[in-house]
């Protein structure tokens, strides 16, 4: 999925969901932070040749914040991507 927990979560609850199944749900799909952090990475590379200046950071986190990824997965992926 190109979605995080967060927007997951939200959409659920916007369904009608309870917030038990939401929570069970969540835990079960994105407990695996690795699969989290490649999905994070693969949406970025589009940014990777600028992802040195600042504005290629925030235009990589502004993404994945939208997506509803953790700050922590953010960061995790752009210091990957940086690294590349």
């Amino acid at each position: 999925s190109k979605k995080g927990p967060y927007i997951v979560a939200a959409e659920l609850s916007q369904k009608g969901v309870s917030r038990e199944i939401i929570s069970e749900a969540i835990e079960s799909v994105f407990s695996d932070r690795e699969e989290q952090l490649e999905t994070a990475i693969r949406l970025i590379l589009k940014y990777e040749s600028e992802i040195d200046t600042p504005n290629g950071k925030r235009k990589a986190y502004a993404l994945l914040a939208r997506r509803g990824f953790e700050s922590s997965v953010i960061n995790a992926a752009i210091r990957s991507v940086e690294r590349e």
